[in-house]
C-alpha cells in the first residue's frame, strides 16, 4: 500500500484527533511522598553538607573572603618559589615537545593529514554520485 502525498493531510488530522483522546498519563501515588520526604531530609542536613548557595550569607561571604585571602597568599608566594626553577623546566619541557615532534608526531601528523585530505574527495565524490543518481538529480535529456 502506497500513501499519496495528499492523504498526510488527514492522517495527521485523524492521528492528532486520537492522541487528544488519550487518557491523562498520573503520577505515582508514591512519587509526592518520596518528593517531599527527600525534600526534608536535604533541609535536615548541618550547613556544612548542603550546597554552597542555600548556606546562610554570612558564611559564603567569609568563605569568598577566605579563598580571595588564600589565593592572594599563593599568587604572591609563588614567583620567589618558581622563579629559578620554572627558566630551566620550561627550557626542558620545550625541548621534549621539539623531539617528540621530530620524531613521532611530524611523520604521523602529514600523513594523518594526507589521508584526510584523499578521504574528504572521496566522500565529495560519494555525495556528488548519490544527488544525482538517488536523488533525482539533473538529467541531462
Amino acid at each position: 500500500m502506497t500513501l499519496d502525498p495528499r492523504d498526510f493531510g488527514s492522517l495527521e488530522q485523524r492521528l492528532g484527533e486520537r492522541l487528544r483522546h488519550l487518557p491523562d498519563v498520573r503520577a505515582p501515588r508514591r512519587l509526592l511522598p518520596s518528593v517531599m520526604a527527600a525534600t526534608a531530609a536535604a533541609r535536615a542536613l548541618p550547613w556544612h553538607s548542603r550546597p554552597w548557595l542555600t548556606w546562610p550569607v554570612g558564611l559564603q561571604v567569609l568563605s569568598i573572603v577566605i579563598v580571595a585571602a588564600t589565593a592572594t597568599a599563593a599568587w604572591s608566594v609563588w614567583p620567589e618559589a618558581s622563579a629559578i626553577g620554572a627558566v630551566q623546566q620550561a627550557r626542558q619541557a620545550s625541548s621534549a615537545v621539539r623531539v617528540l615532534w621530530d620524531v613521532l608526531i611530524g611523520p604521523i601528523a602529514m600523513f594523518v593529514l594526507a589521508l584526510t585530505v584523499i578521504v574528504s574527495l572521496a566522500c565529495a565524490a560519494a555525495w556528488t554520485a548519490v544527488r544525482h543518481v538517488a536523488l533525482g538529480g539533473a538529467s541531462h535529456r
